[in-house]
């Protein structure tokens, strides 16, 4: 029994570990990466995923695609305001220009849509979201609205609080929008979310070690007695 009780906990173990796995993609490093390697020049979704799709895989999940609409995922790097991360580039964008732009990449200075930007994160598998950081069009921090799917949700000093990730649920793609003004996001971490419905992996070893537990102090007893 004493065997069997240590398996079942290092099995219990071993699931709720794999259940709490996450990935983190720093959109600021992949911005940054991408126009240190373009001579200081910034690129779309598309660009930097050619360039290095390896960017785009963490911990066993992968992000297939970006989307914006009729716009542009974009990857805005660290300028004289601070570090900026995924946004939105205007439909002109040239796409074979290293540079978003509405004047065919020519104009450095237009880099994003001025309001109304929205986009969606593909991924290779259903996922959770853990944690999340925006910031505005100066690169600051964002405090705002902001709409993740159907749902309105306020941002405060960059992030959602805590108790919101639950609410956000297990999907393969995520999108996020904001209407007052430019915005970028410029961490985002993920958890494996299995299969929709399933019951999460650590409250299951909780069940197991709890089920485990109450199985050794049934066999004390009638060894007691």
């Amino acid at each position: 029994m004493k065997y069997f009780l240590s398996a079942a906990m290092a099995a219990a173990m071993s699931l709720a570990v794999s259940g709490a796995s996450a990935a983190t993609f720093d959109f600021v490093n992949i911005a940054d990466s991408y126009k240190s390697a373009k001579s200081g020049k910034e690129g779309s979704f598309a660009q930097v995923y050619a360039y290095d799709a390896s960017k785009f895989t963490n911990g066993g999940v992968s992000i297939t695609n970006i989307t914006a609409g009729n716009d542009h995922a974009f990857f805005d790097g660290k300028d004289g305001s601070g570090p900026a991360g995924l946004g939105v580039c205007s439909s002109g964008f040239n796409g074979t220009l290293s540079q978003c732009s509405s004047n065919g990449g020519n104009n450095t200075s237009d880099d994003n849509v001025t309001s109304g930007e929205m986009f969606s994160i593909l991924f290779d598998k259903v996922v959770s979201i853990t944690d999340l950081y925006f910031r505005n069009a100066t690169h600051k921090a964002l405090n705002g609205s902001l709409k993740i799917g159907d749902t309105t949700y306020t941002v405060t000093n960059g992030g959602l609080a805590a108790e919101v990730y639950a609410l956000l649920g297990k999907k393969s793609t995520f999108s996020f929008a904001y209407t007052d003004s430019q915005f970028y996001l410029s961490t985002m971490s993920v958890g494996d979310g299995g299969e929709l419905g399933d019951v999460p992996l650590p409250a299951s070893a909780l069940l197991l070690i709890a089920g485990v537990g109450g199985l050794g102090a049934m066999r004390r007893r009638k060894t007691k007695s």
